[in-house]
C-alpha cells in the first residue's frame, strides 16, 4: 500500500515537472516570436567598431572595461537615430529636386510652344503671299497689262467719285465705269478679261481681309466686284439689270456678311478661320428708304420686308416702304419692271426661234 502511494506520488512529480516544462517553451517561444517582429520594425543599428583592448584587473580595471560598453551603447543609439531621421532628410531632398525639375520642364515646354507658334505664324504669312486667291495669270502678258491699266483707270476714277465728289457707291462706280469704258474698251467686250478683273478685285479684298487692315478697303472691292459680276451678266450673258440695292447693301455690310461674300467666291481656304471668328455675328441689311431713322439703316436680315414688284429693293418696316415708294422707289421699281419685261419678252423670243430652228432641223433630217 504505501509503495503503490509512493508510485502515484512520483508520477505526480514527473506530470508536473512536464507541464512545468512546456510552459517554460511556450513562453521561450512567445519572447522569440516579439523579438522577432520588433526587430523587423525597428530598423538594425550599425555595427560600430571598437578597438579590443585588454582585460581588466581588479575594482579599477573593472571600472574602466564598464565605459566602453557605455560608450558603444551610446554610438549604437546614435546610429539608430541618425538613421531613422536619415530618410527624412532624403525626402526633403529629393522634393527639392522633383519641384526644380518640374519647373525646368515647364519652362522648356513654354519655349516650345512659343518656338511651335512662331513657325506657325510663319508658315501662314508664307502661305498667304504664296496664295492668289484665285487670280491666276491666265492670260498672255500683254492682255494682263491692259486689263491692269483699266483696273487702274477705273479705281483712280471711283476714288476721285467717292472722296472729291462725295457721290454714293453707285454713283462713284458708274462714273468709273464710264471712264474705263471709253478708255479700255476691248476689256470690256471680252468675258475673259472681265472675269479676270473680278477675280482681281476679290483677290484683292480677300487679301485686306486676312492682313488685318481697314475693311473698308474690302468693302470697296467686294462691291466693285458686285458691280462686275452683273454687268457680266447683263451685257455678255444677257441677264437683266444691275441690282444697284445689292451694291450699297455690299458697301455697308456687316463683317459676317463681307466675310461670307469672298469665302464664297475665292477658291482658297485662307478665309476660313477668319469665317469661324465672325459667323456669330448677326448678318444685317440695308433698309431701301434713305430717310430710315435706324442707326445707318440697318436691320436683322431675316426681318426685311421685300418690294414683290421688282424684288430688288428690301425695308425695314411697311412705314418705310410706303415712305420710299412716294419719294423715289416708284420711278426706280417701274424702271426695273419695264427692264425685266423686255429681258424676259427677248428671252422668249430666242427660245422660239430656238425652237423653230429644231422643227426645221427635223424634217430636213426625215427629207433626207
Amino acid at each position: 500500500m504505501k509503495k503503490s502511494r509512493d508510485q502515484r506520488d512520483a508520477k505526480m512529480c514527473d506530470n508536473s515537472k512536464k507541464e512545468e516544462k512546456m510552459r517554460c517553451e511556450r513562453h521561450l517561444a512567445k519572447n522569440q516570436k516579439q523579438a522577432t517582429s520588433l526587430a523587423r520594425a525597428k530598423p538594425s543599428p550599425t555595427p560600430v567598431a571598437v578597438t579590443p583592448k585588454k582585460k581588466a584587473k581588479g575594482k579599477a580595471n573593472k571600472k574602466a572595461a564598464n565605459k566602453p560598453k557605455k560608450a558603444e551603447e551610446q554610438t549604437a543609439e546614435e546610429s539608430l537615430e541618425a538613421q531613422t531621421q536619415r530618410p527624412q532628410s532624403c525626402n526633403e531632398t529629393q522634393g527639392v529636386d522633383d519641384a526644380a525639375f518640374l519647373e525646368d520642364a515647364i519652362k522648356l515646354a513654354a519655349a516650345e510652344k512659343q518656338q511651335l507658334d512662331a513657325a506657325a505664324a510663319a508658315a501662314a504669312a508664307a502661305d498667304r503671299e504664296r496664295c492668289d486667291h484665285g487670280c491666276e495669270a491666265t492670260l498672255p502678258v500683254k492682255e494682263l497689262n491692259y486689263c491692269l491699266e483699266y483696273m487702274k483707270t477705273f479705281f483712280s476714277e471711283y476714288k476721285i467719285g467717292l472722296e472729291d465728289r462725295r457721290d454714293n457707291p453707285v454713283q462713284a462706280t458708274a462714273t468709273a465705269c464710264k471712264a474705263a469704258h471709253n478708255k479700255y474698251l476691248k476689256v470690256w467686250d471680252d468675258p475673259d478679261k472681265v472675269r479676270w478683273v473680278v477675280s482681281n478685285f476679290l483677290a484683292k479684298g480677300t487679301r485686306h481681309i486676312v492682313d488685318g487692315d481697314d475693311n473698308n478697303c474690302a468693302r470697296h472691292c467686294a462691291a466693285i466686284s458686285n458691280f462686275f459680276e452683273q454687268a457680266l451678266a447683263k451685257q455678255l450673258l444677257q441677264t437683266s439689270a444691275v441690282n444697284c440695292a445689292k451694291l450699297v447693301e455690299t458697301f455697308r455690310c456687316d463683317e459676317h456678311t463681307l466675310v461670307s461674300f469672298f469665302r464664297k467666291r475665292i477658291p482658297c481656304k485662307c478665309l476660313d478661320k477668319k469665317y469661324k471668328e465672325v459667323k456669330s455675328i448677326t448678318k444685317m441689311g440695308v433698309c431701301g428708304n434713305p430717310e430710315c431713322t435706324l442707326p445707318g439703316g440697318k436691320v436683322e436680315r431675316k426681318g426685311m420686308l421685300q418690294c414683290i414688284r421688282c424684288r430688288e429693293a428690301y425695308y425695314c418696316s411697311r412705314k418705310c416702304q410706303e415712305a420710299s415708294w412716294s419719294s423715289t422707289h416708284k420711278q426706280c421699281c417701274d424702271l426695273r419692271v419695264d427692264l425685266q419685261a423686255k429681258f424676259e419678252a427677248a428671252e422668249k423670243a430666242t427660245l422660239e426661234i430656238c425652237d423653230k430652228l429644231v422643227v426645221d432641223l427635223q424634217l430636213l433630217s426625215q427629207l433626207s
